[in-house]
């Protein structure tokens, strides 16, 4: 994130965003919470809280990524694509309090 509105006009010029947590030069807790840092920054840059929705920042970390680094079958949820699977811990401290813990996804 940045105060420069790269990632707003990046995306409203129709180009793909890849998010991603390497690079950072201080240790950053994890995806998810990168995710939500987009989404809610953008929405507090912009004063829009549909600029960026939660689906966009989705494919932020997983189709745009694997698209810019030329990997097919990976990045979406598609018949023949490989999948994943993720689990978490429903005790996570991160997650206690949301109203449903997988929204934090």
């Amino acid at each position: 994130m940045t105060e420069t509105d790269t990632i707003t006009t990046l995306r409203r010029a129709a180009l793909p965003v890849s998010l991603s947590t390497i690079g950072s030069p201080v240790p950053h807790p994890g995806m998810v919470e990168a995710m939500r840092a987009i989404w809610h920054g953008c929405a507090e840059r912009t004063g829009d809280p549909a600029e960026v929705l939660p689906t966009n920042v989705l494919a932020m970390a997983t189709r745009a990524p694997a698209a810019s680094l030329g990997w097919s079958g990976i990045g979406s949820i598609e018949p023949g694509d490989l999948a994943d699977l993720v689990l978490m811990r429903t005790d996570d401290w991160r997650y206690l309090l949301q109203p449903g813990r997988c929204r934090a996804f």
